[in-house]
């Protein structure tokens, strides 16, 4: 056993500890009827994808549930003014949803103001993703008195070890959240199976919650373009490459303008824009033109209340790892942009669906794709990509599934 095999041998040990102790508090204060206090950490409004759980905790009067916003990694080095005008942003987004929501940045000293988790007699705080945030605080913190869980905020799609098993958040929380029980098998085979042991369980994801039980109610025809920010550039090296935006962005642009008799609907990453603007690959005044057509062409989503548009839609243009998995909840076509950098295979589940998609990796097979969907809206693919998709068995009311594993718990 290497030095850093017992050090993570030590830490596991010392975490099963804290989590026994952890549990015992929060079982007690569920005895003593006392609520319980459950928070959400946020540091991109874009990536929530939590709101039926919290809301099941918000009705619940066992339960306090509150969204910690803290910034990304990448925001804590800006100016103080700035941060804290993003830090607003961020909290009015879930005020004006009528949601409790505290800013648990201190921007004066520049670090999480940890006495909002110390002072507690014990609680649950739910992780949304475990990079481009601030070092604090972690489940080693605060594991004494917090029941650590991790949902990811997107949909499993693309397998890549490293990014879904190896991050410290994963292996120190108390249980990582995962789709299904057979997503679980494909990890479990993959990790220390004393590290893991007991924490990845299959529950669902609370994502897919709403595309799986809403109802259509726009009729007219709409197709959404959603591309991702991790294009190839010389100046950044990248842990993954998904993106086409460079060689098929502004030529989706200049099909939707010629088809604007249907309803189109832009919902690019989060950080698309920032990608292109720090990169240079673009000017300014490029993306500001290219982004104001799409506002001017249809509807733009730039946060994560999508879900009602991707029901009231007929097609999907992605190279987005996530929506590749969670578009195929609406039963829709998905036109799979597929990037010549990307050696990543789809996780070994997804397979069967993924091979259902319309593949394209040039302009020419994206036209007529695009026409064969859009104009002719022939999609010989339906049979199977349903077929397919039936047989991954996605869980609905994984809110709910989540939400009565925690109750069970807690002896409650």
């Amino acid at each position: 056993m290497s030095c850093l095999s017992v050090k993570n041998f030590l830490i596991t040990l010392y975490l099963r500890a804290c989590y026994k102790l952890a549990l015992h508090r929060v079982r007690v204060l569920a005895k003593n009827h006392k609520p319980i206090i459950v928070f959400f950490f946020v540091s991109e409004i874009a990536k929530w994808k939590a709101q039926s759980l919290y809301d099941l905790f918000e009705l619940d009067d066992r339960f306090s549930p509150t969204i910690c916003v803290y910034p990304m990694a990448k925001e804590t080095s800006i100016g103080k003014s700035q941060l804290c005008a993003i830090l607003n942003e961020k909290k009015s987004f879930f005020f004006n949803k009528d949601m409790k929501v505290i800013n648990i940045w201190d921007v004066q000293k520049g670090e999480v103001d940890l006495s909002y988790f110390t002072s507690s007699m014990g609680g649950i705080i739910f992780y949304q993703q475990p990079w481009d945030v601030p070092p604090a605080p972690t489940p080693l913190q605060v594991a004494s008195h917090y029941l650590t869980f991790y949902i990811p905020y997107y949909l499993v799609n693309y397998y890549d070890k490293h990014l879904e098993l190896c991050q410290k958040l994963h292996k120190r929380v108390f249980r990582y959240i995962v789709p299904n029980d057979d997503i679980k098998k494909t990890y479990l085979h993959d990790v220390n199976k004393y590290e893991y042991s007991g924490k990845i369980v299959g529950l669902g994801h609370p994502c897919i919650d709403n595309l799986l039980s809403s109802r259509r109610s726009c009729k007219q025809f709409s197709a959404i373009y959603a591309p991702h920010f991790s294009f190839p550039c010389d100046t950044v090296k990248r842990p993954l490459y998904y993106s086409t935006f460079l060689d098929n962005g502004e030529y989706i642009l200049d099909y939707a303008k010629k088809h604007s008799d249907i309803r189109w609907i832009f919902k690019p990453h989060p950080r698309l824009r920032s990608e292109l603007e720090e990169t240079g690959v673009w000017t300014p005044n490029h993306i500001k033109q290219y982004y104001e057509e799409w506002e001017r062409l249809g509807d733009v989503c730039y946060t994560s209340d999508y879900q009602t548009l991707f029901v009231n839609s007929d097609v999907m243009l992605t190279d987005s790892g996530s929506f590749l998995t969670e578009y195929a909840c609406t039963g829709n076509p998905i036109v799979w942009l597929v990037p010549s950098r990307q050696s990543l295979l789809p996780n070994p589940v997804l397979n069967d669906l993924y091979s259902t998609y319309y593949k394209v990796d040039n302009n020419s097979e994206l036209e007529d794709i695009l026409n064969l969907l859009i104009v002719n809206r022939q999609d010989f693919q339906k049979t199977e990509r349903l077929k397919a998709f039936g047989k991954i068995g996605l869980l609905d009311r994984s809110a709910e599934r989540i939400f009565q594993y925690i109750l069970s718990l807690l002896h409650i």
